[in-house]
């Protein structure tokens, strides 16, 4: 009650200078607790809360109240998106308010990615489906770890000698939670065995085929764990401080932090924390393995630990004697002699790798947080920065350019400045969700209308076989048994893609959900080897398929001046299928249909006009956008002064052709992909199909010997034949 008491003062006090100290540190204490642990900004809460929570004071700390305040400021959202009420009461709040939510999406998003993958835990220890095996084995040493971390925080373990001063460390200093601690540490050094940096990408495929030996570098891992570590606890110190408080130069601190993280300086505490969590999971990876099953070149290894572990009598220990599946270390800490130098290395045994090996395509992932768009424009790309590349968000430490040889994205000859701007335009652009598109989709799902790509909730039935008994008459033709396999088939690969599409439907749509009262969304860019720009948020994006494209508009408003409605008008014929004809028949059919368009902008889920847009060819929702834009349009005095926010999508024809055939000044290819001007818009791909058309027809020709006609050769091969 007194705690309520002194912030209240100080929010009653703010801006006369009068306010107590105390009642200062309350409200930082509050900004803390609630930033950090509840992800609510304190700057939000309005009068009425405040006056609701000095009457209870257990409002802004009891779980039920915080959900309930955050539902009233935030909608259903997971994030601090103030409501378009509460931004109206508020009014503009400092850029630094921004930051601190973007702080707050980052951090539950990794969070998120965290309990994601705790909570399969249950499902992978009974069956297994849905992960990979090297899931299913880390997350058992995830569980260990976790125990034994909180054993220590409880005081029931204290830990004498030089790991005296580590322990209060990680006890008093690291706030983080303690799943999260051993899932950084577990895939970080599993990164780092099974993921290393190659210089080519043949040696890579070459190693992950290979059951020899992975070991790396002690110390490498030790760095690697205490920098993500300290990465991810400076959230908690340097990121909180209300909107009143905080200085702009405690937040650059956090960027300074890990631009500078490979200073030797910065890593008095990040390497001694590093260490303890490395050998806490040196002690947590366990295995287990069938001796029976042990190749000849395995055994070796699998003796001489076991030898480590239970003494040279081990083979009749009773703790191991009957067992078929023995436990062992998954992970060694050993010594290697290198000239003059000892250096101690982390080692992946032989006979673990099978159950942790991963394939050519499949390089460690482990856990990986799927990035939310940013509140504020992503911040700009260092590509070529001392230590590790960073760019795009304030927290995530994400690679600029998307390659599994983490060496190609340090460098130091190749200037990628100019690219690295124009991924920072990309990701200054601001975006924000389209609301009655989410609206009908939203009804559409609804429904279980299963129209315009929504998944049904329910799966087609699956027709059954007919049972057959060798050498007995089954009563149906083999004409008929092969239909009934090809219909069974088709049933459950349908069935199959569903259960793929369901989830990927629902993320699109919590990401717009989440987003939605935010007036402006920017996406932060990288490239991949090819120098291709892609966003790096997965689900929702400006590039994503028709769905995450009829989600989002440009969140500032152009007038569509002298040509901005025509071009609206061939882009929904385009989305329409008609985009083979002259742009300005591709108008008139827009023209011709007004009608329709009109009344999809009244009810889009009428029967009479629906199948107009949910049958489009090339994307019913970005048609649906367009359609009610478009009536807009037409309902507006004048057109050239409508303020738009519908994008307009337009691509190339055969890019590296149009390239091929400038730098070769090739008429007849440009012509063909549409680098010259012709009547009507040309299809290389139907030019070609004519081409072997012909040839095709001239060696029938030849071997029947019957002549085509003139007109069936194309003229460019009579040429090539004389």
């Amino acid at each position: 009650t007194q705690f309520s008491e002194w912030t209240r003062e100080y929010l009653g006090e703010m801006g006369s200078g009068r306010a107590s100290q105390k009642a200062l540190r309350a409200l930082e204490s509050l900004d803390t607790h609630l930033l950090s642990g509840r992800g609510l900004l304190v700057e939000d809460l309005t009068p009425s809360i405040i006056e609701r929570w000095g009457k209870n004071p257990k409002l802004l700390t009891d779980s039920d109240g915080v959900d309930s305040v955050k539902e009233e400021l935030y909608g259903h959202s997971r994030f601090p998106i103030q409501t378009d009420e509460l931004r109206k009461s508020i009014g503009e709040l400092p850029e630094i308010s921004t930051r601190r939510r973007q702080f707050v999406v980052e951090r539950e998003t990794q969070r998120a990615a965290v309990k994601e993958y705790l909570a399969q835990q249950e499902k992978l220890e009974k069956d297994g489906l849905g992960a990979s095996s090297k899931q299913r084995v880390w997350m058992k040493w995830v569980q260990t770890m976790s125990e034994k971390i909180d054993a220590l925080r409880r005081g029931d373990w204290k830990p004498k000698g030089a790991g005296a001063t580590w322990a209060r460390t990680l006890r008093d200093d690291i706030t983080l939670e303690s799943e999260l601690l051993a899932v950084i540490t577990c895939s970080t050094v599993l990164n780092v065995l099974l993921a290393p940096s190659w210089r080519r990408k043949d040696d890579m495929l070459k190693a992950s085929g290979k059951t020899e030996v992975k070991q790396v570098p002690y110390t490498t891992c030790v760095v690697a764990v205490g920098d993500a570590v300290s990465l991810e606890n400076s959230w908690r110190t340097l990121g909180r401080g209300s909107s009143k408080q905080a200085s702009p130069k405690a937040l650059a601190a956090l960027r300074y932090m890990a631009q500078k993280s490979s200073n030797e300086q910065q890593r008095d505490t990040s390497v001694p924390l590093g260490g303890a969590l490395v050998d806490f999971l040196l002690e947590a990876a366990v295995v287990q393995v069938q001796p029976a099953a042990l190749k000849e070149s395995e055994r070796l290894s699998y003796e001489l630990d076991m030898e480590k572990r239970l003494g040279p009598d081990w083979r009749t220990d009773e703790r191991i004697v009957g067992l078929q599946a023995v436990p062992v270390a998954a992970l060694r800490h050993g010594l290697v002699r290198e000239g003059k130098k000892t250096r101690g290395y982390i080692q992946l045994p032989d006979y673990v790798q099978p159950t942790l090996d991963v394939g050519k395509e499949d390089l460690a992932t482990f856990i990986s947080a799927k990035h939310q768009p940013m509140l504020l424009p992503s911040q700009p790309w260092m590509p070529s920065a001392v230590g590790k590349p960073e760019g795009g968000y304030l927290l995530a430490n994400y690679p600029f350019i998307r390659t599994t040889n983490t060496a190609l994205t340090y460098m130091r000859l190749y200037s990628p400045n100019f690219v690295a701007s124009v991924m920072d335009a990309c990701g200054k652009l601001p975006w924000h969700v389209n609301r009655p598109v989410l609206k009908v989709m939203e009804e559409v799902k609804r429904r279980d209308m299963a129209i315009a790509g929504i998944p049904p909730k329910e799966d087609p039935e699956i027709p059954p076989l007919p049972e057959l008994v060798p050498g007995e008459e089954s009563g149906y033709t083999e004409e008929e048994l092969k239909t009934m396999r090809i219909r069974h088939r088709n049933a459950k690969q349908r069935v199959r893609e569903l259960q793929s599409e369901r989830p990927t439907f629902e993320l699109k749509l919590k990401v717009a959900r989440d987003f939605l009262h935010q007036p402006r969304l920017y996406f932060p860019h990288n490239v991949d080897f090819r120098g291709r720009a892609y966003p790096i948020p997965p689900h929702l994006n400006h590039m994503g398929d028709d769905v995450c494209r009829g989600l989002l508009k440009f969140s500032e408003k152009k007038p569509l001046g002298e040509d901005g409605f025509y071009w609206l008008k061939v882009n929904l014929a385009n989305l329409l299928g008609k985009n083979k004809i002259p742009f300005d028949d591709r108008v008139a059919i827009v023209d011709e249909a007004k009608e329709t368009i009109m009344k999809i902008a009244e009810n889009p889920l009428d029967p009479e006009v629906v199948d107009f847009w949910a049958d489009a060819d090339d994307g019913p929702w970005q048609a649906l956008s367009n359609c009610l834009e478009i009536a807009e349009v037409w309902k507006c005095d004048d057109p050239t002064k409508y303020l738009s926010d519908v994008p307009v999508h337009l691509d190339g024809s055969c890019n590296g052709l149009q390239h091929y055939a400038a730098l070769g000044r090739d008429e007849e290819g440009a012509r063909a992909v549409n680098v010259l001007p012709s009547e009507r818009p040309q299809d290389v791909y139907t030019i070609v199909l004519k081409v072997v058309q012909g040839k095709v027809e001239k060696q029938a020709a030849k071997a029947t010997g019957i002549m085509p006609t003139a007109e069936d050769i194309p003229e460019e091969e009579e040429e090539e034949d004389e």
